[in-house]
């Protein structure tokens, strides 16, 4: 596959019941996703590359693989809205079909927790967020496919680290080994320009 919609699971089920089984929601959203994508490739080949990935919570590795993609380690508060961004009346055709055929019935039973979203391309290793820090409502397919679309047509920019605001200078410090003058021991910085610098990647 080259892309995958990486979907971070939220920290905690809350509107889950004490005597139910988290897998029994695991088994719905993951159904959701794959009728998903089946029926956004109908109208759109592309989507025959996107492969859905639920990322459960985790410990310290899960935390930096987070924050590798350029996700927060808080989740979102906010739902992915259902318009492409253009034009709420002139959205995708993969989202106009998605919106008839997976419309969920009143009265379904449904998560409330928002996942945070990336879209991830295995080739050129670029990494699409979220531009507001929004997340998905399981459930809202249309949301998600429009989020999905901006990214395939080219229409949201790549989420790249060094593109953020870099940390002020650290002040410089007093070393006892010198006699106590002060030693610079200020991070260096990346000159302004430079969009990646590449040691390690993901």
């Amino acid at each position: 596959f080259e892309w995958l919609l990486l979907l971070f699971a939220p920290r905690r089920p809350a509107s889950a019941g004490a005597d139910e089984d988290p897998q029994q929601y695991l088994s719905w959203e993951r159904d959701r996703l794959e009728r998903f994508v089946a029926t956004a490739s109908t109208v759109d080949a592309r989507y025959h590359e996107v492969l859905p990935v639920i990322v459960p919570r985790g410990d310290d590795d899960m935390s930096a693989f987070r924050l590798d993609l350029g996700v927060s380690q808080q989740d979102p508060s906010t739902p992915m809205p259902r318009t492409s961004g253009r034009s709420p009346s002139a959205p995708g055709a993969s989202c106009q079909a998605l919106r008839a055929a997976v419309e969920r019935p009143e009265g379904a039973r449904t998560r409330k927790e928002l996942w945070a979203v990336v879209l991830f391309n295995t080739r050129t290793r670029r990494k699409y967020v979220e531009p507001s820090g929004n997340g998905w409502l399981p459930g809202d397919e249309v949301a998600l496919c429009h989020f999905t679309e901006s990214a395939l047509g080219g229409r949201l920019a790549p989420k790249c680290k060094s593109e953020e605001e870099p940390p002020a200078l650290e002040a410089p410090s007093t070393s006892p080994t010198d006699g106590g003058e002060p030693l610079d021991v200020r991070r260096r910085l990346p000159p302004r320009g430079v969009l990646e610098l590449v040691g390690k990647t993901f």
